[in-house]
């Protein structure tokens, strides 16, 4: 018989992979709040930034600008997504800025470019 071969979890995964914290920052520019995500945009912290993109949609148009972002996963993609369903809800107009390769790709399909 063979060895037992054992495999590890996603968790162990995540946990081996050295993480940059998300960082946001916020300015007002050209009448709109900008949004400048910098870092890891993962499970880990994906939920905050809807709330935020609401927040300030209240205000009027939100434009968040990726280019800093060097991870994002399926759950980054989502708020991206979300984000703009809230803001538009709203009444403002959404924006996403700086996406590059496959994250502007993905980002083209869910329609939130």
């Amino acid at each position: 018989m063979g060895e037992l071969v054992q495999f590890p979890g996603v968790g162990d995964l995540v946990r081996q992979r050295p993480s940059k914290p998300l960082v946001i920052e916020n300015t007002h520019q050209d009448g709109a709040h900008w949004v400048l995500l910098s870092g890891e945009l993962d499970f880990s912290n994906a939920r905050s930034i809807p709330d935020h993109l609401l927040a300030l949609a209240h205000y009027g148009d939100v434009v968040v600008d990726v280019s800093g972002v060097t991870f994002i996963d399926a759950d980054g993609l989502a708020v991206l997504v979300e984000g703009r369903r809230l803001v538009e809800w709203e009444g403002g107009r959404f924006e996403v800025r700086g996406a590059k390769g496959l994250m502007a790709r993905l980002l083209g399909v869910a329609g939130s470019d």
